[in-house]
């Protein structure tokens, strides 16, 4: 290095100084580009053997490229829906500018440059000239609306395009997408288009699009594309179709809107299912023309691990009744009116638990809301331990279509005559056996009805509750305080096993009690006809208990309640320390 100082101070002597008015300044500016050209190249192949001795120069270009791999694709978990990615999607082409050798070895993977997003600032033809033939990945959230040039690379390059993930899309771009799918796409295991909005007359898939065009694929996503009903793979693994048509109460057939039967004939190709995410609308009376019988002529689908149901009438409990699953999938079944079949959805429940596999359901959350009009909703929620997400599905992210507890789970969304939802949890419940629920949570919204005699019929089974949460602020709240009190102190010798009156007091193993935004101040009969505030409700509860029966409360949560300190002294003497 001292040599190459040395030459490089020689040659700066050898130079005189100019004025830039001098006659032969542009001819001295040429010869000191030219030498200052060669001393950074001299000074690059000095920096490249001074690279060699570093300790990345062990690696292999194999491991390297490797290495660069997990820039590329710093987390392929993420969904497109959300764009989280837009920003740093191919920011780690920088590794290509920090010396000659990973820039080779960068360039020379084909692999590092197969991830592309609608929303790339750099060109495509870069990434797809180096990527050569690998399989393709376009993934990405269609932040600026794409181009036809951007389509026009898809259609070229479709013969190893491995995942297409295009979301975001209006309305001239989802066709263009669904038209760049004609053809063979011999190397296609994932498809998902999800436009921004919802279309009239939606661009539906070529007929024989699982069969010849896309033979391997083993995810597809539909949301605002029509499916070609009728048609199937034995390969398919996932399958989520919602034709999001606004206007969802068309019951005009229509190729956008199949019957019954005809999805049940579809999904009969499909046996390899463990996704199922279907929102149906089918014409009217498409249930009264099914061909296929109750107890028959069912629909085997034994690799499902999670099945979610949204239709706008009882579909989606009929199609639930055809459909032979796993014990251990995840369920979720949504009805959008009112008038659903509560016998039927009782008998699907009751055979849903019965072939659960033990330990069976340890919890049980009710809750109503009024957010479909003129009905009301009841959301039944049973799973193992607190209602927290093991479990989500990462390529259907929707508000409406989030399925997120511990599994096993089932959630039934019903929407049922807002007078009556009480009785309909009832109905629901009656003949389900559950030995082991130890969680019962209750949510509330504003005048949801619930009699408190009612309440003690449809949980009087429960014995092996432990924790009651109970959430609202409505009258509702202080009637099933009320169901709380015992009526009748125990008969001498009684036990909770051997009848009388011991063995009527609810939820019998209760040690911890939350109530939030609950209501003491509203008044409410209990089950002998009597008229008490919520708080007297809630105190005759803990006195009786302790003082009947020797049940006193491990824990008792009050969380953004109106109630006085009083009220807190004489709760917390029912309460072990």
């Amino acid at each position: 290095m001292h040599a190459l100082e040395t030459a490089a101070q020689q040659w700066l002597e050898t130079l005189s100084r100019r004025k830039p008015s001098a006659v032969d300044a542009e001819d001295l500016r040429v010869s000191l580009e030219s030498g200052v050209n060669g001393l950074l190249n001299s000074l690059s192949a000095v920096k490249e053997r001074l690279n060699e001795l570093t300790l990345p120069f062990l690696l292999p270009p194999e491991l390297l490229a490797h290495v660069f791999s997990f820039l590329a694709y710093p987390d392929a978990a993420k969904s497109a829906f959300t764009g989280e990615r837009r920003a740093k999607a191919w920011s780690w082409t920088a590794v290509t500018h920090v010396c000659r050798r990973w820039r080779r070895t960068a360039i020379s993977t084909p692999s590092l440059w197969t991830r592309l997003s609608p929303d790339m600032r750099p060109p495509w033809e870069v990434f797809l000239d180096r990527a050569k033939d690998a399989p393709l990945k376009i993934d990405g959230f269609n932040q600026y609306n794409a181009s036809p040039f951007h389509f026009r690379l898809i259609h070229g390059h479709r013969h190893h395009i491995h995942t297409l993930v295009l979301t975001g899309l209006n309305r001239a771009d989802t066709c263009d997408a669904v038209a760049c799918l004609i053809g063979s796409l011999p190397m296609l295991e994932t498809l998902l288009i999800k436009p921004k909005d919802a279309y009239d007359d939606p661009p539906e898939l070529p007929p024989n699009f699982l069969s010849d065009v896309a033979p391997r694929l083993r995810e597809l996503t539909l949301v605002g594309v029509r499916f070609p009903w009728d048609t199937g793979s034995a390969l398919l693994k996932t399958f989520r179709h919602d034709v999001r048509p606004r206007r969802f109460r068309n019951h005009q057939p229509s190729p956008a809107h199949p019957t019954l039967s005809t999805v049940l004939r579809t999904l009969q190709q499909m046996p390899a299912l463990e996704t199922l995410v279907l929102e149906i609308y089918p014409p009217a009376g498409s249930v009264d023309s099914l061909t296929f019988s109750h107890g028959s002529n069912t629909v085997s689908l034994l690799n499902l691990r999670a099945l979610r149901l949204a239709s706008h009438d009882d579909s989606c409990w009929h199609l639930w009744s055809r459909l032979r699953m796993p014990p251990t999938a995840i369920l979720s079944i949504c009805a959008m009116e009112r008038n659903q079949p509560i016998a039927l959805i009782a008998d699907l429940l009751r055979r849903c638990v019965l072939a659960s596999p033990l330990p069976n359901f340890s919890s049980i959350d009710v809750s109503f809301s009024e957010s479909r009009e003129p009905g009301k909703n009841v959301v039944i929620k049973l799973g193992k331990g607190a209602h927290q997400s093991t479990y989500s599905d990462p390529g259907y992210q929707d508000t409406t279509a989030r399925v997120r507890f511990t599994e096993p789970v089932v959630v039934l969304d019903i929407c049922t005559d807002r007078h009556a939802n009480d009785m309909v949890v009832r109905e629901i419940l009656r003949d389900v056996h559950f030995d082991n629920i130890r969680i019962l949570s209750i949510s509330l919204e504003s005048n949801a009805p619930w009699d408190s005699t009612v309440f003690y019929d449809t949980f009087l089974r429960l014995r092996s509750v432990t924790t009651f949460k109970l959430f609202g602020m409505c009258a509702a709240a202080a009637s099933i305080c009320a169901a709380l009190v015992p009526i009748s102190p125990p008969e001498p010798g009684s036990s909770f096993t051997s009848g009388g009156h011991a063995s009527e007091i609810i939820f019998p193993a209760l040690e911890e009690l939350d109530c939030f935004r609950v209501d003491f101040s509203t008044s409410a009969r209990n089950r002998t006809g009597h008229e008490l505030l919520g708080r007297d409700a809630l105190t005759q509860m803990l006195e009786r208990r302790v003082s009947w029966f020797g049940m006193r409360l491990r824990k008792l949560g009050i969380r953004a309640c109106q109630i006085s300190n009083e009220e807190v002294d004489v709760w917390e003497k029912y309460v072990r320390t």
